[in-house]
């Protein structure tokens, strides 16, 4: 059954509204349903927008649908409706209603995508999704539409297919360095990703993980506030530091669905007892679809060549490596992070190539506004499908 069959199955009173109308519909004006695009994939905060043309004075009201409720009533152009797609990539009906002085309504659908599965490619449709931050003289800007953003993938355009902006919900994992190093620093570093948690809107999830010679997981995405505050209250520093470790739990632990997603690292020194290596953590990140971001503070800031791994790590997904030289400035850092994730846009494209045969694919983001700076991840490696 198609996407649309199955919908009208669940709402089967929508059918009869949705054929009968368009038939009977002004053969000069017409209803167009201009975002989103029919099949978009679509999560978090979703703007409908619809016209009439040509300009029809007689248009006395527009109603938006969304799987069959009704979401807002506009008296007036522009006509523009705001809806909650909720977390998951699932498909929804649309409609759109234009009531008119003698003459007869206009009413146009449809259905959004089925599902996307960023880079893990578990689904039959395979979407990237590339978070972009954009500033403008070093502050975020957070009120650009899809327009504003051209999307390159091997120096080939790519149509774009959903968008989100600031009000998407966030999906999080923060991992928190606890070994033995860290015995001082750690009341510290609990303020501040306690400082960081409670940013959270309600929406959004968040798992937490503590690593040492072991990856300890501290409160899973479902877990509430109390018991995140609680988990993370109780942790004492011990052993060694499996950084690359956390950093591949940290991108495991993020769920199928698309989403702005993101892990969050602190770590105050080297790896010195990860089972992977660091050529598996590379392939990790640029096969994923989560942005990464390393804090770093104590002794990793006196390694060069750490800091150079911490800053291709990240950099590679569309993230970066923040230095802190002093531990008790963790707090600003961290909320730093936080409001970029938070003000990141997220595209979303089907790529023309969908033969994912392992390779890496270059990315390139790029605005309109020229006095605008962009920071997208840098590509991904198209990873096969895995079989279940």
């Amino acid at each position: 059954m198609s996407a649309l069959g199955a919908l009208f199955s669940r709402w089967p009173s929508l059918l009869v509204v949705a054929l009968v109308p368009i038939a009977t519909a002004s053969a000069q004006t017409h209803l167009e349903i201009r975002s989103p695009e029919a099949g978009a994939f679509v999560t978090g905060r979703v703007r409908i927008e619809a016209v009439v043309e040509p300009g029809d004075d007689t248009v006395s009201q527009v109603s938006f649908f969304a799987d069959g409720k009704l979401l807002c009533e506009v008296v007036a152009a522009p006509f523009i409706c705001d809806f909650d797609a909720g977390r998951e990539v699932t498909p929804h009906l649309i409609r759109v209603v234009a009531e008119r002085a003698n003459a007869p309504r206009l009413v146009r659908n449809l259905v959004t995508g089925q599902r996307a599965e960023s880079f893990g490619f578990r689904a039959t449709t395979r979407a990237v999704l590339v978070p972009v931050t954009v500033t403008r003289s070093g502050r975020f800007v957070t009120d650009l539409d899809e327009t504003s953003f051209t999307v390159h993938e091997e120096g080939r355009q790519q149509k774009i297919v959903s968008f989100s902006a600031q009000e998407a919900p966030l999906e999080l994992v923060v991992a928190v360095d606890a070994s033995s190093s860290m015995e001082k620093s750690m009341p510290t570093v609990k303020r501040a990703v306690e400082s960081f948690m409670a940013r959270l809107e309600p929406d959004d999830r968040l798992s937490l993980l503590a690593f040492n010679d072991q990856i300890y997981t501290l409160a899973g995405r479902h877990d509430n506030a109390s018991d995140r505050s609680s988990a993370l209250a109780e942790l004492e520093p011990f052993g060694n530091t499996s950084l690359y470790d956390a950093i591949a739990s940290g991108f495991r632990l993020l769920s199928a669905s698309a989403g702005k997603q993101a892990v969050v690292v602190f770590t105050d020194g080297q790896d010195n007892s990860s089972q992977l290596s660091l050529d598996e953590i590379e392939t990790l990140v640029e096969s994923g679809s989560a942005t990464l971001f390393i804090i770093a503070a104590e002794k990793a800031i006196r390694d060069e060549g750490l800091q150079e791994l911490l800053e291709r790590l990240s950099e590679r997904s569309g993230g970066r490596a923040l230095f802190d030289e002093k531990i008790s400035e963790l707090e600003q850092a961290f909320g730093a992070v936080f409001r970029e994730i938070r003000s990141q846009y997220l595209l979303g494209y089907a790529p023309d190539d969908q033969t994912f045969d392992g390779e890496w694919r270059t990315i390139e983001v790029t605005l309109a506004d020229q006095q605008l700076e962009s920071r997208a991840r840098e590509g991904y490696r198209a990873k096969k499908a895995r079989r279940k």
